[in-house]
């Protein structure tokens, strides 16, 4: 279970919390591109919808190999 200390934290933080600017177009996906040092691609994510990220654990395989 969360302490109140916690809670208040995190209530105070969601208080805070707004939306930027939007810049750019609103609808665009997100996309990741990870980069060999020869410049050839070694990961590419294209996301279909706002929020679609790929799995971390694809990322780091990726990165560490």
């Amino acid at each position: 279970m969360l302490s109140p200390e916690t809670w208040w934290r995190y209530l105070k933080s969601a208080f805070k919390a707004r939306q930027g600017k939007i810049t750019g177009h609103p609808l665009q996906a997100p996309g990741l591109a990870i980069l060999g040092r020869d410049g050839t691609i070694n990961y590419l994510h294209r996301g279909h919808t706002l929020g679609h990220y790929p799995p971390i654990k694809d990322v780091l395989a990726t990165v560490t190999s």
